[in-house]
């Protein structure tokens, strides 16, 4: 490998890997009398039938899931994809900060836990499942205790080792050839999300400026949310350029220009102004999609 990729390797000196490992259950449960049900009405084969019922409302377990969604809301947006396996890559010098975010979010997610699920609530909902579902519900509402497990939240982390930590453990030069190659392709893919990620913003503004019909939020003094989020998906993307990628520094250097000449006050008034700015957008979509 070159001096210039094990530059561009050297990542693993100022990453972390972190990952948010959530145990949710939806409330939801398998009926066998409301399978049989449904496959008697719709004259339907039983083995063809599966079926489902609510036995704890989303309402109740909003208290839960919505500390959890900020989790990997504000994890997302301080880090860039890594694997399939739900790990995030960032920047160790933010690591102290969004850990600390994160516990935050982990305590409120517990405590709802057990408020949601104190003895006097659990009696609550399991009488009003009872009560609503009838006999769809088969006898097998959960007991308190495994409720109580199939909600939590872990914060895990990880490293990325460098090729100097492989050739410690005795790995081969072929082999420590692989593994950065094989580095280099995450690092690849993770781009390709990111940018996949900004098309998908740009093409909601695209879209909106569009059609005519469409309303976007926002003025000149104020700014508009729909460019703003767009702007701080572009920044996020730079910065998480961590091997220097010449190709994706020059796609987001070219959709930084073109959104920034974007005058959403302007398409509010002028319908030629907003046809043309969503050309510009739908243009600036496809260069992204092309990486």
């Amino acid at each position: 490998m070159t001096n210039r990729a094990k530059a561009q390797l050297d990542f693993t000196r100022r990453t972390i890997l972190v990952r948010v490992k959530k145990s949710k259950w939806d409330g939801k449960a398998a009926s066998e009398q409301a399978a049989n049900k449904a496959a008697d009405a719709s004259n339907t084969k039983r083995d063809r039938v599966e079926a489902k019922i609510v036995l704890i409302e989303s309402k109740y377990l909003q208290p839960i899931t919505s500390p959890m969604n900020s989790m990997t809301s504000l994890l997302k947006s301080k880090s860039r994809p890594w694997s399939d396996g739900g790990w995030r890559m960032l920047y160790i010098d933010d690591y102290p900060d969004t850990r600390s975010a994160l516990e935050k979010f982990q305590r409120a997610v517990r405590d709802a836990v057990q408020t949601t699920l104190s003895l006097e609530n659990y009696t609550k909902i399991k009488a009003l499942s009872e009560k609503e579902c009838g006999n769809l519900l088969d006898g097998n509402f959960p007991t308190r205790e495994r409720m109580l497990e199939r909600y939590d939240v872990k914060i895990l982390t990880d490293v990325v080792s460098s090729s100097d930590d492989c050739r410690i453990r005795g790995m081969s030069e072929e082999d420590i050839k692989e593994r950065e190659q094989a580095q280099m392709e995450e690092i690849n893919e993770g781009n390709r999300i990111m940018l996949r990620e900004l098309a998908k913003m740009i093409e909601t503004l695209h879209e909106t400026l569009a059609d005519d019909k469409k309303r976007y939020h926002g003025s000149e003094e104020g700014g508009y949310p729909i460019l703003d989020n767009v702007a701080a998906m572009i920044d996020q993307c730079q910065r998480f350029n961590i091997t220097g990628d010449p190709k994706l520094a020059n796609l987001i250097t070219k959709a930084r220009k073109s959104v920034a000449e974007i005058d959403l006050t302007q398409c509010k008034e002028d319908k030629l102004a907003r046809k043309s700015a969503a050309k510009e957008a739908k243009s600036v979509m496809e260069d992204l999609l092309s990486f």
